[in-house]
């Protein structure tokens, strides 16, 4: 099934801007999660409810990457720990699913702390 690009588009509103993110030459990080994020939203099926918010919440997702440097950080050092067994037939909805799970906890974590900047 051919994937309707404009669909896509609709249900991701930051593809363009997380696309078109410009990006160091030494941020190797990035440049693989566009890779899969380009990937990973013209394979879904789009006709399957759960998988058309999945990209969107993706979408979300990566689109935070590009804008929140503490998750950046945080999303970049759990990512290197993920192990990608070999009997996994889907690489990139594995990693999808390890960058939702990611996020849910560093959420969770961070409405658990509530920052104060320092006032001198």
């Amino acid at each position: 099934m051919k994937t309707d690009t404009k669909e896509v588009i609709k249900l991701c509103p930051n593809y363009y801007s997380i696309v078109n993110t410009p990006i160091e030459e030494t941020d190797r990080m990035s440049e693989k999660l566009i890779k899969i994020y380009e990937e990973y939203v013209f394979s879904v099926d789009l006709r399957k409810q759960d998988e058309a918010k999945k990209i969107s919440r993706f979408d979300k997702i990566l689109n935070e990457y590009f804008n929140d440097f503490r998750f950046k950080k945080e999303l970049a050092t759990k990512l290197k720990n993920v192990k990608v067994k070999s009997t996994i037939e889907n690489v990139t909805e594995f990693v999808v699913n390890n960058i939702i799970e990611i996020f849910d906890e560093y959420l969770e974590n961070y409405t658990r702390n509530i920052y104060i900047p320092r006032w001198i």
